[in-house]
């Protein structure tokens, strides 16, 4: 079942391979869990983009806010573009 829904990552590092194939494995033991415990069971797939789905939803609950920017504040007022040295 994981050869079917594996991402082919063609990457030179074994240690990305082994997190990704990890990740898929963990996947899809939750999709057995989860068609275990619920009668309408859905397919492997529809499985795997509502978990994205709700990964993404979370994030954006952790983080509401994006980041302020970085470097010199703005001025609010125009006066260093009107002042006498200008």
């Amino acid at each position: 079942m994981v050869a079917n829904a594996k991402s082919q990552m063609k990457t030179l590092n074994w240690w990305k391979k082994l997190f990704f194939h990890i990740i898929s494995l963990s996947v899809l033991n939750s999709y057995i869990k989860y068609k275990g415990n619920v009668q309408l069971a859905m397919s492997n797939r529809d499985f795997r983009k509502l978990l994205v789905a709700k990964l993404v939803e979370y994030g954006h609950q952790l983080n509401p806010d994006p980041a302020p920017a970085s470097g010199r504040p703005k001025s609010q007022s125009p006066d260093r573009l009107t002042a006498r040295h200008l």
